[in-house]
């Protein structure tokens, strides 16, 4: 499946129940911002920035600094119709 980003305009049809502005529709711009909102007080760190530490891998290597970061993603069912079914990976 190939991932492809929402804009904040795009609108998004979840149940309610499950859904962090507690609304059936909502835009993607409300649900990061219902997110944020449920995370407090970590979420500026983790969605926007990221938070600063250092991986072990088990590959080797050593210790790599870098960064941790929520990021919220669509993972479409199906290609979207702007993609030719041969482009799909």
């Amino acid at each position: 499946m190939r991932n492809f980003q929402l804009n904040d305009d795009d609108v998004i049809d979840m149940p309610a129940t499950i859904n962090f502005v507690k609304t059936q529709l909502s835009t993607f711009a409300q649900l990061k911002q219902g997110l944020r909102e449920f995370l407090k007080p970590v979420s500026f760190h983790w969605l926007d920035n990221g938070i600063e530490c250092r991986v072990l891998r088990t590959t080797g290597g050593g210790w790599q600094t870098g960064k941790i970061r929520f990021s919220l993603e669509f993972i479409p069912d199906e290609p979207p119709p702007d993609v030719k079914p041969d482009e799909v990976p």
